[in-house]
């Protein structure tokens, strides 16, 4: 599998989005940069079966998709995020060979779909891509002041015909909690009730911790970004090269994960488990990802802002001023 940060626009701003505004209000330079033949051609060339699971911002806003998906869609398949509000969506559903989608994950986002008036749209299309044939599940992402909906909001779902819908877990902070991990029970029964991915709940509960556990990213998943360089997986920092360019290399066998949790946790929850490996790999390994990770100013931000909210939530904090962030 190939996670693919595909571009950075979209056209939803979600209060507990970790993208700043500034950046889903724009797209990137590098967006669109390579043809769609070349971008196929390079996943050809590899000689393997791929799964390309294109997240973004949102991946039905990136210039030429659907001619870019009908070239992927020849010798790979497809996997998609998307909050299905987009008026290319009815082409996909009618050019798209559903047999070659492995999932869509339509992101249901009720206070921006009310706003906009484009409830309608986002039931409509995920009605025509299930009358399609395709594998498409509506994710509504659990932010802990919509629990007072949630119930709501998933009833009439289904009552205008959605076959699927599944809680998804919030991760970031909210008023003076850290989320998952603060979830009241109450809550937590939520997801079991109305869940439908029993990994979610996991989400909650489980640490995902693989220190110097076999992590099968870099063999048989990786993360692009809009720039078509690859690593290991989303949290990783060192570099496996340019793959759009075609300058890259794989790991011939897992390496160790080298992070006391995982930053990735669905993809760890797939990827990585077995037998420990040697102390000298994973010290190997954890030198080899922190000193790209420390030259990134970006990444090294992004960090030093998630442990400063942790840090604040150690103190008291009046909780008539609730304030969240979400985290990547």
């Amino acid at each position: 599998m190939m996670l693919w940060k595909s571009n950075q626009r979209c056209n939803f701003d979600c209060e507990y989005c970790f993208c700043s505004k500034e950046e889903l209000s724009r797209e990137h330079p590098l967006c669109g940069r390579v043809s769609p033949a070349r971008i196929a051609g390079r996943f050809d060339g590899t000689g393997r079966s791929w799964t390309i699971f294109m997240t973004g911002g949102e991946p039905f806003l990136y210039p030429d998709f659907l001619e870019l998906c009908l070239e992927l869609a020849r010798n790979h398949f497809l996997a998609l995020n998307s909050n299905l509000s987009t008026s290319n969506v009815a082409r996909f559903a009618g050019e798209i060979d559903p047999s070659r989608v492995r999932t869509i994950n339509a992101s249901f986002h009720e206070r921006v779909l009310e706003r906009s008036g484009k409830m309608g749209d986002f039931v409509g299309n995920v009605l025509r891509l299930q009358s399609g044939g395709f594998p498409v599940k509506v994710e509504y992402v659990a932010y802990p002041p919509l629990f007072g909906r949630i119930d709501r909001d998933i009833r009439a779902l289904r009552e205008a015909g959605v076959r699927t819908v599944n809680l998804k877990v919030y991760r970031g902070t909210f008023g003076n909690r850290l989320y998952p991990r603060d979830y009241s029970p109450d809550e937590r029964a939520l997801f079991l009730r109305e869940g439908q991915d029993p990994a979610e709940i996991e989400f909650i509960t489980e640490p995902f911790a693989f220190r110097g556990r076999p992590c099968r990213t870099g063999t048989d998943f990786l993360f692009m970004g809009m720039d078509g360089r690859i690593r290991r997986c989303p949290a990783s920092s060192a570099s496996y090269g340019d793959f759009l360019g075609g300058r890259y290399a794989l790991d011939p066998r897992p390496r160790p994960c080298p992070y006391p949790r995982c930053g990735s946790p669905w993809v760890g929850r797939e990827y990585a488990g077995g037998p420990k490996m040697s102390v000298r790999e994973t010290l190997r390994e954890t030198f080899r990802e922190g000193i790209p990770f420390l030259l990134d100013p970006d990444r090294v931000r992004r960090a030093v802002v998630s442990f400063r909210d942790r840090r604040r939530l150690r103190s008291p904090q009046d909780p008539s001023q609730p304030r969240s962030r979400g985290l990547s």
